[in-house]
């Protein structure tokens, strides 16, 4: 631990920005944060360590029990366990889904899903809107949502409105959300007067990677912080994981636009392949000979780059590079040896590679529900997650209006506008609806609204499946 990192460690100040390049220790200071509080009596569910994702979080969670156990903890794990480690998105998922959250908001945090959110798609190209323009205006909307910004500061009558308005609608309608509503909502409440019991709700609140979060997110981990608040990150490492729209200034002007911050810089440089490679030598040859050692070329270091021409090159280079560690103990390295690629198609062929090499090969990630919705012989994994949503909550209203849709070239998009505007004159509910349609279909009567037979075949059948 350097002597900066054990500064962070033991800071009692109220702010503080900890800047620094990759590799340098941010998260460990963070980490090493929590643990010194931890172990000078506070309470580990006063403490938030916030991260961009719940891999990240669940790290962390490992990190801090470890750094427990050094300092003397025997109930390192039981601590660690009772810290609250998690993502920005879970921390405004929690906030919103309080009763009080609930009835300030009048929304329901139950978020689309991407396949889920294509039926709302659908949904709203009623409205008219030629497909990009309106694809265009929503993605306006989230990029707004996810800055923070209030509605009626942005929001241009006409055109504008009448889409916000209708996708209000919908959502409110099947008591649904869009991810970049989340932090928007969630900040609006922090900051309203109903969610004054819900602000400043944990004691000390640290963030790694502040610069992959949505102003909105920052803003939200902000309020909930009572005692103190420690941000780490780098304007220069921002990634799309946390949000489409992450905001860097945010962290790049954390410090000129409040007052007090306390700033930390690190300049170690822990992944660094120059000053790894001066450590191993420092290790092989001792002080007085590690200089010379580390500027020799060719020797084994724990971290290599190679440059490839071509992607054949590579693959080739790859493959032949694991044929030599295989050779040395074939079950052990194939079992520790892990291979990240940029994406689906070059994992997939990757591994298409080396199982035609007899290498047992597994892959992980880039594993999503797909399909097409309006073919049933492409949607059987979407229906069956739908399936399972309904069997599991037979109230979850965006699933049913998921199952609906399967099947037809327009989701039934036109069905359900009818429904909703059924349920606007009768003053009646989503379910008022289908029941209606329902037992018409079943007394051979008229439809109660248009495309209604159609609806109440897919809703008998889901009642059904539920039953």
């Amino acid at each position: 631990m350097t002597d900066v990192i054990a500064e962070i460690a033991a800071f009692s100040g109220r702010i503080a920005k900890i800047a620094g390049p990759v590799r340098s220790g941010k998260t460990e200071a963070l980490v090493r944060r929590a643990a010194t509080l931890v172990a000078g009596g506070t309470a580990p569910e006063d403490i938030l360590l916030c991260t961009s994702t719940a891999e990240a979080a669940r790290v962390a969670r490992r990190r801090l029990a470890e750094a427990l156990a050094a300092a003397g903890k025997a109930d390192a794990a039981e601590l660690a366990a009772r810290a609250n480690m998690t993502c920005a998105r879970e921390v405004c998922l929690a906030v919103l889904d309080t009763p009080e959250a609930r009835a300030a908001t009048e929304r329901t945090p139950r978020v689309l899903t991407s396949f889920e959110y294509n039926f709302f798609l659908e949904d709203m190209k009623t409205l008219g809107t030629p497909a990009r323009r309106l694809r265009s205006l929503l993605r306006h909307f989230q990029e707004q949502w996810c800055a923070g910004a209030p509605e009626e500061e942005w929001v241009v009558p006409g055109e504008e409105q009448e889409t916000l308005d209708l996708a209000r609608r919908l959502l409110t309608r099947t008591n649904a959300m869009l991810e970049a509503e989340m932090a928007y909502l969630c900040g609006r409440y922090l900051q309203s007067d109903a969610g004054a019991e819900a602000r400043q709700r944990f004691a000390h609140v640290l963030v790694d990677d502040f610069q992959n979060l949505s102003a909105a997110q920052q803003t939200c981990l902000c309020l909930l912080a009572r005692d103190q608040v420690v941000v780490a990150g780098n304007p220069d490492e921002a990634v799309t994981v946390a949000t489409d729209f992450p905001a860097s200034e945010g962290f790049a002007t954390f410090d000129t636009l409040r007052r007090g911050v306390t700033v930390f810089n690190l300049d170690a440089a822990f992944g660094n392949p120059d000053i790894t490679g001066f450590c191993d030598a420092v290790v092989r040859a001792g002080n007085e000979d590690a200089l010379a050692a580390g500027e020799r070329r060719g020797e084994i270091r724990d971290i290599a780059t190679v440059k490839w021409n071509t992607p054949d090159e590579e693959f080739n280079g790859l493959t032949r590079y694991l044929f030599a560690l295989n050779a040395e103990n074939p079950e052990a390295i194939q079992a520790e040896t892990c291979i990240v690629a940029p994406n689906k198609q070059w994992a997939h062929a990757f591994s298409q590679m080396l199982a035609k090499r007899s290498f047992s090969v597994s892959s992980l990630g880039f594993e999503r529900l797909a399909g097409d919705p309006r073919d049933m012989s492409r949607a059987k994994a979407l229906a069956a997650y739908t399936a399972l949503n309904l069997i599991a909550d037979p109230d979850d209203l965006f699933a049913w209006r998921a199952w609906l849709g399967y099947g037809n070239y327009l989701t039934l998009s036109d069905g359900w506008k009818f429904l909703l505007e059924w349920c606007d004159e009768h003053d009646a509910t989503i379910f008022d609806a289908l029941d209606a349609a329902s037992a018409a279909r079943a007394a051979g009567e008229a439809e109660p609204y248009p495309r209604a037979e159609r609806l109440a075949e897919r809703y008998d059948a889901g009642r059904t499946l539920i039953e």
